[in-house]
């Protein structure tokens, strides 16, 4: 009997690794408490893709599914949320990155974070789900990384150490003027590019692909998660969480 079956849209392989991770993590890849079915849509079918875990009897399931395009995130979910509603789903929850060509063209202010901007976004998001026809349209979340799924990553306190041994904040600092005690989801417009510069400090890059995504996530503890979520950065990583686990 399910307690939390909730379905994921996220936008590409990040996402997906990053999520999948999470929720092993902290569940602590105890089976009897979670299961996940992961899934790539191709041509709108579904394809299943590594890994599942558990079962869909399990007390949390998750079905993970990757669109492939962040501008799709949304209108896959609500083409599909009436369907997964039938099958239990209670909540319908979208993870894509801020970071895009329409806010590129829509930002007045070059290649700089905009709250404003940030909120535009979100309330075009939520206006188009509140005006979908929909019965469980109350059951739909978009959420934004911002600008970022490494922004998350970037928040993390450990993260100089996971990449090599040999970095330290300071010498970040030193090297490239960046202050990691920030939140990188204000002052970081592509984070992405800014991981790849740490990376290159050490002699090696970092790229938005899968095997370099797993390299990283998968060093990741529950204690990363849980110390950026009560850091009082990142506040889209502490959303997400909350709409996965309520």
């Amino acid at each position: 009997m399910n307690k939390r079956k909730i379905a994921i849209f996220v936008e590409g392989d990040t996402e997906l690794v990053f999520v999948r991770h999470f929720l092993n993590t902290w569940y602590n890849y105890d089976a009897n408490l979670y299961g996940f079915e992961c899934y790539k849509l191709q041509s709108n079918n579904k394809h299943t893709v590594p890994y599942p875990v558990g079962s869909r009897n399990s007390e949390n399931f998750y079905e993970i599914i990757v669109v492939g395009n962040d501008n799709s995130v949304l209108s896959k979910m609500l083409s599909r949320a009436e369907e997964l509603g039938n099958a239990g789903f209670s909540s319908i929850i979208g993870l894509r990155d801020m970071f895009c060509d329409k806010y590129h063209q829509a930002s007045s202010h070059g290649r700089v974070v905009s709250t404003s901007l940030n909120a535009k976004f979100i309330n075009m998001a939520q206006k188009e789900i509140s005006q979908s026809q929909l019965s469980n349209k109350h059951d739909i979340h978009l959420h934004f990384a911002i600008m970022e799924v490494e922004a998350w990553l970037l928040g993390m306190n450990r993260l100089p150490m996971v990449i090599d041994s040999s970095l330290t904040t300071t010498s970040i600092k030193e090297s490239l003027g960046l202050d990691l005690s920030q939140d990188p989801e204000m002052t970081i417009y592509h984070p992405a590019v800014v991981l790849n510069n740490i990376y290159n400090l050490s002699g090696k890059t970092y790229g938005k692909h899968t095997d370099d995504t797993e390299k990283i996530i998968s060093q990741l503890l529950r204690e990363d998660f849980e110390q950026l979520y009560t850091s009082g950065k990142c506040q889209s990583f502490q959303q997400f969480v909350n709409a996965i686990l309520d």
